[in-house]
């Protein structure tokens, strides 16, 4: 892992006033996409910190849930940027509630923010090519920079390139789309303190396995392999870390039902 490329994306869009916190969820019907993906994960986790219950209603396409919005504005929807934005544009009767980081901070007593996408690099490429890899990471950090100095000019690029249709959408959203380039220090304690903060729980104390190794997958198009290989025991949670900026390995604790 050499660094986080992206931080909280997703969004609670409503037109129902009374939704301002993930609390106010309890008891509700959500809408949203990212079944046995990243959005799934989060909400669920989020659910299960916060003490409360919630139906998840998915759908596969997020212009789906903006015609859903549309028909009925008091729906309550899980949204990733930029679409949770578009939302809002193409409907007035909606607006964005909270963002799920908001929620995060809440259980994390604000020391580390909601990470959803980390960039990996395989082993043996690294130490095959680490000018190649450096390279990437300052070009990726220009990247980054150049996007939130000229917003204006990102969003034409954008949809120039088909990623968002419309410019003006693109523009909206751009500033809430959390596009980082973290790396060294600041992302292992990012990682690590996401880990050990969002294990405690609010309403409940938490305990767990202890931290176990794993041996690092030998490409990342292994890692789903792994992944699912740790699902298949139906843990409620499990955290990933690494251990030390050397390590060859990494960490896994485990959250059971028995646990919570």
């Amino acid at each position: 892992m050499i660094d986080i490329n992206t931080e909280c994306v997703l969004y609670c869009v409503t037109g129902d006033d009374a939704i301002d916190s993930f609390d106010d969820l309890d008891g509700k019907t959500i809408v949203t996409t990212g079944q046995g993906a990243t959005p799934e994960y989060a909400i669920r986790y989020l659910l299960d910190a916060y003490g409360i219950t919630a139906d998840l209603d998915f759908h596969s396409e997020a212009t789906e849930i903006a015609s859903i919005l549309a028909q009925d504005s008091s729906t309550i929807a899980i949204l990733p940027q930029p679409f949770a934005t578009a939302a809002t544009i193409q409907n007035t009767d909606v607006h964005e509630a909270f963002s799920l980081n908001d929620s995060w901070n809440d259980i994390a007593d604000g020391k580390s923010s909601m990470v959803q996408g980390v960039t990996i690099v395989n082993n043996d490429f690294l130490k095959a090519h680490p000018e190649a890899v450096r390279t990437f990471l300052r070009e990726q950090a220009a990247s980054v920079e150049k996007a939130g100095s000229d917003v204006s000019g990102t969003a034409e690029l954008v949809a120039k390139y088909g990623i968002v249709e419309k410019a003006a959408v693109a523009e909206k959203a751009l500033p809430k789309c959390a596009i980082v380039c973290v790396t060294g220090e600041e992302m292992k304690t990012k990682l690590s303190t996401s880990s050990a903060s969002t294990a405690r729980r609010r309403n409940s104390p938490a305990s767990s396995t202890s931290w176990q190794d794993l041996t690092l997958p030998p490409s990342e198009e292994a890692f789903p392999e792994m992944i699912s290989t740790i699902s298949a025991n139906n843990p409620i949670q499990f955290h990933l870390r690494i251990p030390s900026a050397s390590a060859a390995s990494l960490q896994v604790r485990i959250f059971r039902r028995g646990n919570l």
